[in-house]
C-alpha cells in the first residue's frame, strides 16, 4: 500500500464521498496539491488544470468550497496532513 493509500485509511474523511477521496489520491499522485510556505495552507489545481485554488482543512477557494460544501481539494489536505502523521509511526 502506497503511503498516501495508507495516510487515506488514516484521515478523516467519514464527510468526504468514495469519489471525493479517490479523486483526492489521484490529484496528490499527479502533484496537483503542494504545500505553500505557509504552515497549514496548501495550493491544488483543478481538475481541469487551469486554474490554482488555496485550500486548508478548514476551507477551499474552489466554487463549491466558497459554497461551504467539502471538495476534493480538502480531502486531498486532510490526507497529506494524516500523511505526516503516518511518517511519524512509521
Amino acid at each position: 500500500m502506497s503511503l498516501i493509500r495508507a495516510a487515506a485509511y488514516h484521515a478523516d474523511l467519514a464527510s468526504y464521498t468514495p469519489a471525493q477521496i479517490d479523486r483526492a489520491v489521484e490529484a496528490i499522485e499527479q502533484g496537483g496539491v503542494v504545500p505553500t510556505s505557509r504552515p497549514h495552507l496548501w495550493t491544488a489545481v483543478s481538475s481541469d488544470g487551469t486554474t490554482v485554488y488555496l485550500v486548508a482543512l478548514q476551507g477551499c477557494a474552489c466554487p463549491a468550497g466558497i459554497k461551504q460544501r467539502r471538495c476534493y481539494h480538502r480531502a486531498a489536505v486532510a490526507i497529506l496532513t494524516a500523511t505526516r502523521n503516518v511518517r511519524r509511526a512509521a
